[in-house]
């Protein structure tokens, strides 16, 4: 489920992003990394809409950043 718009889509409709231990929200694009994953909908206006909301730290109940270069 996406974390802006709250739709279920697949898994292949979706970036799943987790949280580093420097407190940065990292995609993980192999769906490998271990810990919580919050998922976003693969539309760039979405994402900057979950970075402005700042629904990574509300999803991952931490404090996260985002890289510049995303």
């Amino acid at each position: 489920m996406c974390i802006v718009t709250r739709q279920v889509k697949d898994e292949a409709e979706l970036i799943r992003f987790v949280r580093g231990p420097d407190g940065a929200a990292v995609p993980d694009l192999g769906r490998k990394l271990p810990g919580r994953g919050v998922w976003v909908s693969l539309d760039r206006a979405i994402l900057a809409e979950a970075v402005r909301k700042r629904l990574f730290s509300k999803g991952f109940q931490a404090e996260t950043t985002m890289p510049p270069d995303l």
